[in-house]
């Protein structure tokens, strides 16, 4: 296996150690359950359909039979769903993905295939480092393509981020390959569907360690290669520099692992950058008619000088080859003229300092930030913090409200550092960041000063996005059948109905298939519900409150069954007051805690998740003639025992409070699709001091609002 920072490259064997948990009972499955024994000549292993219909008087041994017309034909289709789509290194969501340019990076490559091929030792993984740009992506492609890799992991802030989707990634490309761990994976999830919810530590144990330590589902010769590139790009807080570090400096790993590190200093990267520089320059000055005829362009001390800020570093490199060759300018030689100017420049002193091996790129992308027009930063900004969402630009654009013509003249200045898509893939394709150093550069302050908090500016934008979809939706639904409506993801039914979102105005029309696109994101999957909620009570709560949208309902008027997603729950207290009775966190609870800190309060806040899955328990305390009657069959929800933020504790607590206190009034916030967004706050019961808010959503609107 082979990982960077970010990436790492296993030629593994399933002998690889694992590590039993105390008090722990591994089954020993088999890949194909049968009621009868069936023996063959020892060793055989057969695999079909029906081979042995209408056969009688049989007699085999030591054998595995697979039967695949048992199982459903779709169970890889539905699989697929839960994996990180085009993350594997032949995808064609990376096309094209990221390649060491001719004749760079061979000693490296050499060494990463050395290891694939002899690996027969302890050591079984390799870890190749080094700093963000130095083309440590581009170095474990071409391993993957040079020697196929059973399983590959490219993650990227461009869409392709989710960790919590590692495992299910890998199990699914190595069953691709190999009937075997294809069945056996059928038959696992097929008894317990909630493996593919379960937390990372129980999928690594269910989809790796059973079936390749216990179960020896394959020779002990066997080896996979499987490669996870940019870990440091994923959403999970775990997978960031310091837990990696610190999991490679465990003593009990250090031995299963090489270490390969890439330098920006070194000669070999030196050498390397230089090469890619002067052939891509040489390309630029061949390609332009003005340029052919100069005997040196650029001179040799103006290559000397990219090259020196350059170093090692192939992020700047390649920026500074698209910034000089971009479009927009058409002119090379006085883009030449702005990189060297940038040189010149250089980093501020209080920034990262000259030495610093990303300062010389964060002065390059100073220089191209300033390129833009203020008239047209307004938009630039908009589409820069909405680039990490997945949505495609044609969508963004609609969201924004930007034309096609705003839309390309805002980007047009940042093809350097910007893959903007062709007008007619827009439907397709989205604005993606060519090297994750152009947002890590972007969201830091303190580098670029572009925006002192970014995550709170693009969720107030999306806000504001939402909130107008929502009101420009039909209101008029009476006409509707009340069975009709569109299912949100783990948030019940919203009403509504095909058609019923052509009022949304679009600054970018589509066709007709478009429209339905659009459709799914004003009111299904694809809305943010959690935006919406947060600024409902937020920033534009005064706002709604004057336009009397928010509204104060008694809890009797809401189904504890219409309540769906994430729930936000906070408990706080003064501080300086004894809290020991105040604070009513469970030791059992398992989800998440996160200390707060106000100005004269502080205590804790945590996320509880229900979601549809079926009879639940969180409804046994509450079984009583005092129980809501539940809304219709969209809002039929219940809790279910799986995932990192289920708590069957909390359910019930919050279940008992709204039956107990029928009369308790919460501000709710009612939208055209019939979703509600619903607070929940009062003194706790126990101290009459500490202060409890519920935040949820309620699928559909409360008995008391027409």
């Amino acid at each position: 296996m082979l990982m960077q920072n970010s990436q790492l490259l296993r030629a593994a064997q399933p002998s690889i150690t694992g590590h039993q948990l105390e008090d722990s009972t591994y089954h020993n499955y088999s890949v194909h359950s049968s009621q009868r024994s069936l023996r063959t000549s020892p060793g055989q292993t057969y695999y079909g359909n029906g081979m042995f219909g209408g056969s009688h008087n049989l007699a085999f041994s030591d054998s595995t039979f697979i039967d695949n017309s048992i199982t459903s034909d779709n169970f890889m289709k539905e699989f697929l769903q839960h994996t990180i789509i085009g993350a594997e290194f032949d995808s064609s969501d990376r096309h094209p993905p990221p390649r060491c340019h001719p004749g760079t990076r061979l000693a490296i490559i050499e060494r990463c295939k050395v290891f694939i091929t002899q690996c027969d030792g302890k050591e079984k993984m390799r870890w190749v480092v080094g700093a963000a740009g130095v083309g440590k992506s581009a170095v474990l492609q071409i391993v993957a393509e040079e020697i196929p890799a059973d399983a590959s992991v490219f993650f990227s802030v461009n869409g392709r981020q989710d960790g919590t989707k590692v495992f299910t990634t890998i199990a699914y490309q190595l069953a691709t390959k190999y009937e075997p761990y294809r069945q056996f994976l059928r038959n696992e999830i097929s008894r317990d569907p909630s493996l593919l919810r379960k937390s990372l530590p129980a999928q690594f144990r269910k989809f790796f360690v059973d079936p390749f330590i216990h179960q020896h589902l394959f020779s002990d010769l066997q080896r996979f290669l499987v490669i996870i590139d940019g870990l440091d790009e994923c959403d999970n807080s775990l997978t960031q520099q310091p837990h990696i570090t610190s999991f490679f400096d465990d003593e009990r790993v250090a031995s299963a692992y090489t270490k390969e590190e890439i330098e920006i200093v070194s000669d070999e990267a030196c050498e390397d950058v230089q090469r890619y520089l002067r052939d891509e320059l040489d390309e630029i000055k061949h390609a332009h008619p003005a340029l052919r005829h100069k005997r040196d362009w650029p001179s040799e001390l103006e290559f000397t000088r990219i090259a020196t800020a350059a170093g090692g570093l192939f992020a700047y490199a390649s920026t500074v080859i698209r910034y000089i060759d971009g479009p927009h300018y058409g002119d090379p030689v006085a883009q030449l003229c702005h990189v060297l100017e940038a040189i010149d420049t250089g980093p501020k002193d209080h920034v990262l300092g000259r030495d610093h091996p990303m300062a010389q790129l964060d002065a390059l992308y100073q220089r191209i930030l300033s390129n833009v027009p203020a008239d047209a930063m307004v938009n630039t900004r908009k589409l820069l913090l909405t680039c990490l969402d997945s949505y495609s630009e044609r969508s963004t654009c609609n969201r924004l409200q930007l034309t096609e013509a705003a839309a390309y003249g805002a980007v047009s200045y940042l093809h350097a550092v910007l893959k903007v898509p062709e007008p007619n893939k827009a439907d397709n394709e989205n604005l993606e960041y060519f090297h994750k150093s152009f947002p890590d550069f972007l969201f830091d302050f303190i580098r670029s000063k572009f925006s002192y908090s970014v995550g709170d500016e693009a969720d107030q934008l999306q806000a504001r996005c939402s909130l107008r979809i929502v009101e420009q939706v039909a209101h008029d639904l009476a006409c509707m059948d009340s069975d009709e409506g569109i299912e949100c993801h783990r948030c019940g039914y919203l009403k509504g109905s095909p058609g019923f979102c052509d009022n949304i105005a679009l600054s970018w029309p589509g066709d007709e298939r478009y429209q339905v696109i659009w459709a799914g994101y004003a009111l299904g999957s694809l809305f943010p519900i959690y935006r919406v909620r947060t600024f409902a009570f937020g920033e534009f709560r005064s706002k709604l409150a004057e336009l009397g949208k928010l509204k104060q309902v008694p809890l009797r008027t809401l189904d504890y069954t219409a309540i769906c997603g994430l729930v936000l729950i906070r408990v706080t207290s003064p501080i300086g007051i004894d809290a020991k009775h105040s604070d009513s966190w469970n030791p059992t609870c398992k989800h998440i805690k996160k200390d707060v800190y106000l100005q004269q309060w502080q205590g804790w806040e945590t996320l509880l998740e229900r979601f549809p899955s079926g009879p639940g328990d969180d409804m046994t305390p509450i079984n009583d003639s005092r129980s809501p009657t539940k809304a219709d069959k969209h809002s039929d929800w219940e809790s279910s025992g799986v995932g990192e933020f289920y708590c069957l504790y909390c359910s019930r607590r919050l279940a008992c409070h709204i039956i107990d206190n029928p009369d308790q009034l919460a501000t709710v916030f009612v939208d055209s699709t019939e979703m509600s967004y619903v607070e929940l706050t009062f003194v706790g019961p126990d101290d009459d001091i500490s202060k409890w808010r519920y935040r949820f959503l309620h699928s559909g609107r409360p008995s008391c609002i027409n």
